[in-house]
């Protein structure tokens, strides 16, 4: 009778582990907090939400103790993950909330406006290169540090190529109290809408010059077109291109140039589209920039170096981590291994 009595007891207190166990797992999926700012959730504005590894495992132990309770709960977990995953994705997308266009800043600039301040977030090198007077420097990183900053519409400005991490940046500023927006297109539009500039000139034609490390920044947005002007069929397997016209190069300027009007015609009614040129060593890109400015493109940003430029650039950069990983193994090493 004891022992039976025994066995109850533990048999109850196993089931009411088994309870806490599944009650702490399903927390996570209560109503997430929403932002005042900008209508996104918590999880949206947190550096690295990776809420799908730790709560891979548990739940896994879990189901093979309970089923089909287990199941349910792997299901769950699965569409978790996937919003979570959506989410991300949809934050590489054009948000025209974040977006305020160079006329109208223009329009205020040109009035004089005190109650808008431009914060070019470029390098400093770059912004003593060219710049829009009276915009100041401050790195992307800092301008959450600007505290007097809090009360003035803010107009983030770079070079106009598009940048996840920037929409992200604004995102976060507007989250903690901040009136930001972007600049439309960044100060390639800027200059292509004739608004004033001062800085060199060769560092004002340069704004729609992109670096590798730029286009590997901005890969994964998804509103730009690569533009092959290679007159000849190449390889593009390391290229990070979804979306490749190849118009070849401008002999005739009306086939040339009609594939990609339409597309841009097609962006007046949708997010805009942006343009990426190359070529295979990213020179001699005079004559197709000619013959798109006189067609009227705009957002055409061209590849320095070309496939061979962004290619080098991936291989450095590999040979960068490999190096910095192997320093760790071997800093991380005890005295007595091997």
């Amino acid at each position: 009778m004891a022992r039976r009595v025994t066995l109850t007891a533990l048999s109850i207190a196993i089931s009411g582990l088994l309870i806490i166990a599944l009650i702490s797992i399903m927390r996570p999926f209560g109503v997430e907090k929403k932002s005042s700012h900008t209508g996104l959730s918590s999880a949206n504005l947190n550096d690295g939400w990776t809420e799908g590894a730790w709560m891979d495992e548990a739940p896994r132990r879990l189901s093979r103790q309970i089923d089909p309770a287990g199941k349910r709960l792997e299901e769950a977990l699965k569409g978790q993950r996937e919003f979570a995953e959506g989410e991300r994705r949809g934050s590489a997308s054009y948000d025209p909330a974040l977006m305020v266009s160079v006329a109208s800043v223009v329009k205020r600039y040109e009035a004089k406006e005190e109650s808008m301040v431009l914060v070019d977030v470029r390098e400093h090198s770059a912004f003593m290169r060219c710049h829009i007077p009276g915009s100041i420097n401050v790195p992307l990183h800092a301008v959450k540090t600007k505290t007097f900053l809090r009360s003035t519409p803010l107009v983030l400005v770079d070079d106009g190529f598009p940048c996840e991490r920037l929409e992200d940046q604004c995102r976060r500023l507007r989250a903690s109290g901040f009136m930001s927006w972007l600049l439309e297109g960044g100060l390639n539009a800027w200059r292509e809408a004739g608004a004033p500039m001062e800085g060199e000139q060769v560092g004002q034609h340069e704004l729609n010059r992109l670096s590798p490390q730029r286009l590997f920044e901005g890969k994964d947005h998804e509103h730009w077109v690569a533009i092959d002007v290679r007159g000849r069929k190449g390889s593009n397997e390391r290229l990070p291109f979804t979306r490749v016209i190849s118009p070849g190069l401008p002999e005739s300027a009306a086939v040339f140039v009609a594939p990609i009007a339409q597309l841009q015609k097609k962006a007046q009614e949708q997010p805009p589209v942006f343009f990426v040129v190359y070529n295979e060593d990213g020179k001699q890109y005079e004559e197709v920039e000619q013959t798109l400015t006189r067609a009227g493109i705009k957002n055409a940003f061209y590849l320095k170096g070309g496939v061979v430029g962004y290619n080098a650039f991936l291989d450095q950069s590999r040979a960068v981590f490999e190096k910095d990983d192997q320093s760790r193994r071997t800093f991380n090493k005890c005295s007595g291994c091997p």
